[in-house]
């Protein structure tokens, strides 16, 4: 006798297997949305997201629509628990004023405090700070915020207040000056006395200043700084490069690396700062051949001891000799020979850094 299927079950049949060919297509683990980022070549990732469409082509279904968005990589410049200034690559939408939404992401707030916070990174711009205006014309930013920007708990606060924005908007080509106006108006001498009213530069506002001796906002109109690197650990599985504002005399263009060398020497490992360059090394030459720095070292350049504490020097002298206008990379020469370093690194030619600084939450 021959048996018959039900309906039913046929049905339920059908369903079943259109259901597991469903699973086998959105398997769980690795997410099908790219997070924001840059590939290994630096280049712009997209990021897929999903939108619910209102029409839908059957019934009670509804259509996705996959939409492709840019990020561009972007430095913002946060604190971390000890109260110092880092600069992080973060990537944030492509879109029309940029330079604005790299300000709004300084401000405070849950969201913003919960996205960081892992990293020992904590949001500058007081909680409630919003940017009003933002005008760039001719190399000179002019930001207008609202009157919770003064905020600040003190004038340490103050004072990276107005690094984070200075340092942040001058990370933009089109940015060498920035002004900051509160409501649209100049805020002048703030309550913790910090002079605010004058237009502020890479050239004259100190960051981390009171690792450097100075507790000044800026730079006396007689002086000079600089600006030297140095490697902090956030935590046990992370470190960074911080920037540390030196002031000092006004010293010629080419004498500026031998200052930059020897602040680098300086101990603040009191201070939770470290560096990789020995107490006893000496910058004894430099010259310049078009984007060349060309630096010649004594022996005891060499004797700083394994391959991360040399990676870790080549970016600190890289990011403060790249302050030098026209540096793109460094030549190195030790007791005047040019090649690989100890540990292996090929420094042959030039070296240059290719990675964006400090690029460990967004990748």
């Amino acid at each position: 006798m021959k048996k018959t299927v039900k309906l039913p079950l046929l049905i339920l049949l059908i369903a079943t297997l259109a259901l597991s060919a469903a699973c086998s297509l959105f398997k769980p683990g690795k997410s099908d949305v790219s997070s924001p980022g840059a590939d290994e070549e630096g280049n712009t990732r997209t990021e897929r997201t999903v939108s619910n469409d209102s029409e839908s082509t059957l019934p009670g279904e509804k259509t996705e629509t996959v939409e492709s968005r840019e990020y561009l990589p972007v430095v913002l410049y946060y604190q971390d628990s000890g109260g110092l200034l880092v600069p992080v690559t973060r990537r944030l939408p492509k879109q029309e004023g940029i330079a604005r939404a790299a300000l709004n992401a300084l401000a405070d707030s849950a969201p913003a405090r919960e996205e960081i916070a892992y990293f020992g990174l904590y949001p500058v711009l007081p909680e409630g700070t919003e940017v009003i205006g933002l005008t760039i014309k001719d190399g000179k930013a002019v930001a207008d915020f609202n009157k919770n920007l003064l905020e600040s708990k003190d004038s340490k606060a103050e004072k990276n207040i107005i690094g984070s924005v200075v340092y942040t908007l001058t990370e933009f080509d089109t940015v060498k000056e920035v002004e900051i106006r509160v409501e649209g108006k100049n805020p002048g001498v703030t309550k913790f006395g910090n002079d605010i009213s004058k237009v502020f530069s890479r050239n004259n506002v100190l960051v981390n200043g009171s690792i450097g001796g100075t507790d000044a906002l800026a730079v006396a109109e007689n002086k000079s700084k600089i600006d030297v690197y140095f490697s902090r650990q956030l935590s046990s599985e992370i470190s960074c490069l911080v920037p540390v504002s030196f002031e000092c005399e006004k010293t010629a263009e080419a004498d500026l690396p031998f200052k930059i060398v020897e602040y680098m020497k300086k101990d603040f490992s009191s201070k939770g700062l470290y560096t990789s360059i020995t107490a006893d090394a000496k910058l004894l030459e430099c010259s310049r051949d078009s984007g060349n720095l060309l630096l010649y070292f004594d022996r005891a350049f060499a004797q700083y001891g394994g391959s991360s504490r040399e990676l870790t020097l080549l970016e600190q002298l890289y990011f403060s000799m790249k302050q030098l206008e026209g540096v793109e990379k460094l030549r190195l020469f030790i007791d005047g020979i040019e090649g690989n370093l100890p540990e292996g690194s090929d420094v042959t030619g030039g070296y240059a850094v290719t990675a964006p600084i400090n690029d460990f939450i967004d990748k």
